[in-house]
């Protein structure tokens, strides 16, 4: 299920209703004060997408492994603060973060 666009660029969603990684969303609001930008997390994903469409040599497959690096990591970041806001789940254990994600199914 996914929200309703506004003027603001901000997706009106019911907590918990939304994909965290759903790659055409800018930012997903979270309440009425605070909202989690996907854009950087957006922008890795395409980033690596791109890198992985170059020819297959040892310096894209450097330039791979960094951008899937640097994709993870704002990938878990951003897990971590969705879920610090909408769930109340504060753990920073990257393997717990994945699992409460799933527990409430927000891994697509």
């Amino acid at each position: 299920m996914r929200g309703k666009g506004n003027e603001s660029g901000i997706l009106d969603v019911p907590a918990l209703t939304l994909p965290l990684f759903c790659p055409r969303c800018h930012n997903v609001r979270m309440d009425k004060n605070t909202a989690l930008s996907l854009a950087p997390l957006k922008k890795a994903v395409a980033s690596l997408e791109k890198a992985l469409a170059q020819t297959k040599d040892e310096f894209s497959r450097d330039s791979v492994i960094q951008r899937f690096e640097y994709t993870y990591e704002l990938c878990w970041k951003s897990l971590k603060r969705y879920l610090f806001l909408n769930a109340q789940i504060e753990e920073s254990n990257i393997k717990n973060l994945f699992r409460e994600a799933a527990k409430l199914e927000r891994l697509a």
